[in-house]
């Protein structure tokens, strides 16, 4: 049996004035005997023109230049406190940058090296239950807990030096923390999480989605071993849910999945997308950019890169749910500027225009109301922006 939903209200999610009638979602639900649920969603969401979602920047740090610690590096991982700090990551001298509420400076914590307190290389951070920040040091083999005053709590050893950037680790709202390992697989690796308990005792390992390793679109060497990705191929982006299940996203066909932490389909949601194609110019920079592949005996065939690229560039899940996924958009003047909004059942309300470019690394923070990321001016100089979100 199958139970078909149509035409539904979706007068809670938006932010409505009261005098407007409230617009109506007018995809399908339909979900199979089996409890697996399939969202159709239609090109156009729920917002119109004045009800949508506004992104308000409130505050911006950063400098063009000058020696003060307002002058942004490379920048490699972000987080918030519960105080509101930003600690910000400088990945070549593996130091945070804590700035206040105000965008003050307030102070550094860490650097360089392997002594308590210490970082060889950071791959990840996030907030705990207990209002701590755990810091995962792949390099050194260590997870720190600091507290908000930039003070070592404890510290665990971690089994192996593997990183995947950015982090797809982090903590869910029962306090479990997931951190990544590598799981060998027939002739290759593939990514795991192990979830701890609040002692960090191992608890269980969940697989994460995957493209099969034939759908793998791969660029090969004669010896069988060195390969590279074709460039503009469609894969499968995953991210950890704060409830510590996932969401997954195609990026060829625009169709999002919902797992449960034991690699069962849930949910899928697809959605219209713009084909934006591979120009000429793009396939020749994309070779010339795989001249290190090629050095090393690789073999390119500019044959196989795809005529049209995918339709998703990223995907985040907000801290309540959420899904922004970054489509791929033909106006280049929009570039990381324009988001899809779903609600936490898979429909989507509509394309969010952002006031500034959100960076994808470091991954950026996303609460409810609000959100801190960091992006660029014309002059590629490194900004850290919070923003309101107006729901």
């Amino acid at each position: 049996m199958r139970v078909l939903t149509s035409l539904v209200l979706l007068a809670s999610l938006l932010a409505c004035d009261g005098a407007t009638p409230a617009p109506q979602w007018a995809g399908t639900i339909d979900t199979a005997a089996s409890g697996r649920v399939t969202v159709v969603n239609p090109a156009e969401g729920v917002w119109r023109a004045g009800t949508g979602w506004r992104v308000v920047e409130e505050l911006r740090i950063g400098a063009p230049d000058g020696s003060g610690p307002d002058v942004l590096g490379d920048i490699s991982a972000l987080a918030e406190d519960v105080g509101g700090q930003i600690w910000a990551l400088e990945a070549r001298e593996q130091t945070f940058k804590v700035f206040d509420r105000a965008g003050r400076f307030v102070r550094t914590v860490g650097r360089q090296g392997g002594g308590p307190g210490e970082f060889r290389q950071v791959a990840g951070v996030a907030r705990t239950r207990d209002q701590h920040l755990v810091v995962v040091d792949f390099m050194g083999a260590r997870i720190s807990v600091i507290d908000t005053a930039g003070v070592l709590v404890r510290s665990y050893p971690t089994t192996a030096a593997f990183a995947v950037i950015p982090w797809p680790g982090g903590v869910d709202t029962a306090g479990h923390f997931y951190g990544v390992v590598a799981r060998p697989t027939a002739g290759d690796v593939t990514v795991a999480l192990v979830r701890h308990d609040t002692a960090m005792m191992p608890l269980d390992t969940l697989l994460p989605p995957s493209r099969p390793k034939r759908q793998q679109a791969m660029f090969g060497h004669p010896d069988g071993g060195l390969r590279a990705s074709i460039p503009f191929s469609p894969s499968v982006l995953w991210r950890l849910t704060t409830v510590g299940d996932f969401w997954s996203v195609e990026t060829g066909t625009y169709t999002l999945y919902r797992h449960s932490a034991r690699g069962d389909t849930l949910r899928e949601a697809r959605k219209p997308f713009q084909v934006v194609p591979v120009t000429s110019m793009e396939k020749d920079l994309a070779v010339r950019e795989l001249v290190w592949f090629t050095k090393q005996g690789g073999v390119v065939d500019r044959g196989q890169i795809p005529d049209v690229k995918p339709a998703v560039e990223d995907l985040e899940v907000s801290e309540d749910g959420y899904l922004w996924v970054a489509p791929t958009v033909a106006d280049t003047a929009l570039a990381y500027r324009v988001v899809d909004i779903f609600d936490p059942a898979g429909r989507f309300l509509g394309s969010l225009r952002l006031p500034f470019k959100l960076l994808r690394h470091p991954r950026p923070v996303l609460r409810r109301d609000h959100l801190i990321a960091v992006t660029v001016d014309d002059e590629g100089i490194p900004y850290i922006v919070r923003a309101r979100i107006e729901r």
